[in-house]
């Protein structure tokens, strides 16, 4: 084969940079990965970046699974079905020895959380430790390895409560029932949890009977106190408020606005006050299960299902100044509910993972699981940096084609091709020495269209477009 000219790498590297400045949502392995479907879907991205879903399974009685993306496949961590019995309201965390924790409430209705420990899922204290029902469970780990779990308390009054694991036992964090309006069924709904670098959690939830606006507080090591001086700060109803916090301690959150047409909107604590984060009411239409992420540049990121986009999932990024779509607006398949949003933050890659209506055509519309991600940045592409480049030719191919790779750097590669839908068709790990590394690989048998070659080396990542034709 024909050796690549130094003008034609130029180009591939001009097509590469052209592809992440409109790069698209793609699916993560195959959609509709739930075994027999599933709802209550909820993300989380683990320190090593490995993108994790949980999620009720209907082939297991309603019970809990989780499954993470080795690369190729979604795969199952430990038995699905691994709860005791059918769950409800599910959320994840995973903490810095990437190790995944599942909260839930039972068929009880009280809360529960369990860890994998390598081979299985074991209860993390006692199995439904609440005294009473506890929805809307929301769990986060802090610096130290200790998770914490706040949740609608029914046994106090329906009010926001917080726990957390002292090693031996579950134990009220402050006063149980802290939220102060409301009791009976007109408590605190929609409870999200956070943590700060020096270990202080906040909480967000909705108020019943304070006009269902948003509140924040947070525990000051003695008690739990409104961040804002009072509660209440959305100018309407507020439904589901998901609260992060920046490496500066500046806690956002973001809900959908029955204020502004229940349209999107992000608030920020400045110190004195709630303020907009941009304008308020920013979606296009009606934005419902909110879900907000921030990365390690403090950029602010908010899935949501868009209702100006046929329901289905949309994501926007804040810029400093405007609220703008990531990618393509309603990018999911069908309608999409219980979006969530996790990030790589490493790589910059966003991840939603969503409720997907894959057949809504009876009485019971049947629900599962779908992933897609988006690629933020080009990082990888450091051909002056770490003196490397990636080609691809004859592009476009029928099949048979050549990756030519030269890199100045000594460490394994590994090579993959990606088809459009970001399912892994072609996969090797080689011992690369320095110098230039040249593939032939034969596509000939897979399906024609658009395929991305992606190289890693040590921390660096590049990408190819290719077509096959």
């Amino acid at each position: 084969m024909k050796k690549i000219t130094s003008s034609i790498k130029i180009i591939c590297i001009m097509l590469h940079i052209f592809y992440n400045a409109s790069a698209q949502w793609t699916t993560v392995g195959a959609p509709n990965f739930a075994n027999g479907g599933g709802d209550y879907v909820f993300s989380a991205v683990a320190p090593n970046g490995e993108p994790y879903v949980v999620y009720r399974e209907y082939s297991h009685y309603a019970k809990a699974a989780v499954k993470k993306f080795d690369g190729s496949n979604w795969v199952t961590v430990g038995n699905a079905g691994f709860s005791l019995d059918a769950v409800f309201c599910t959320t994840m965390a995973i903490d810095g020895n990437n190790i995944p924790y599942v909260a839930y409430s039972d068929s009880t209705r009280k809360a529960s959380v369990m860890k994998f420990d390598g081979s299985s899922w074991v209860y993390v204290g006692n199995c439904g430790f609440t005294s009473g029902a506890g929805s809307y469970t929301s769990i986060a780990i802090d610096g130290n390895g200790i998770p914490y779990v706040a949740f609608r308390d029914f046994f106090h009054n329906y009010r926001a409560s917080v726990m957390k694991f002292d090693g031996n036992n579950w134990v009220y964090v402050g006063s149980p029932g802290f939220s102060a309006f409301g009791s009976g069924q007109a408590g605190a709904v929609y409870t999200s949890l956070a943590i700060d670098k020096n270990g202080t959690p906040y909480v967000a939830y909705t108020e019943l009977s304070n006009n269902l606006n948003v509140t924040v507080m947070k525990f000051d090591g003695s008690n739990w106190v409104y961040v804002g001086g009072a509660a209440g700060f959305s100018t309407g109803g507020a439904n589901n408020p998901s609260i992060v916090i920046d490496s500066n301690g500046v806690p956002y959150v973001g809900y959908e606005d029955n204020g502004n047409g229940s349209k999107a909107t992000v608030k920020k604590f400045d110190g004195s006050n709630w303020v907009p984060v941009g304008v308020s009411g920013f979606s296009p239409g009606v934005a419902e299960y909110t879900s907000l992420a921030i990365d390690n540049n403090n950029k602010l990121y908010l899935a949501f299902e868009d209702y100006a986009n046929n329901k289905r999932a949309s994501v926007m990024s804040f810029d400093g100044n405007n609220w703008s779509t990531v990618g393509t607006a309603g990018f999911s398949d069908s309608v999409a509910q219980y979006t969530t949003i996790a990030i790589d933050k490493n790589k910059g890659i966003l991840y939603v993972a969503y409720e997907d209506l894959y057949d809504g055509t009876t009485n019971y519309p049947k629900y599962n699981a779908t992933v897609m991600k988006f690629e933020t940045t080009t990082a990888g592409i450091n051909e002056t940096k770490n003196n490397s480049s990636l080609t691809v030719y004859p592009n476009p191919s029928d099949g048979v084609f050549q990756v030519n790779y030269f890199s100045s750097e000594k460490s394994k590669l590994q090579l993959n091709i990606v088809d459009a839908k970001g399912k892994i068709v072609f996969a090797e790990t080689i011992s690369q020495s320095q110098g230039e590394f040249k593939k032939d690989i034969d596509l000939g048998r897979k399906a024609k269209g658009i395929y991305f070659i992606e190289l890693l080396q040590g921390n660096s990542r590049l990408e190819q477009k290719f077509v096959l034709q």
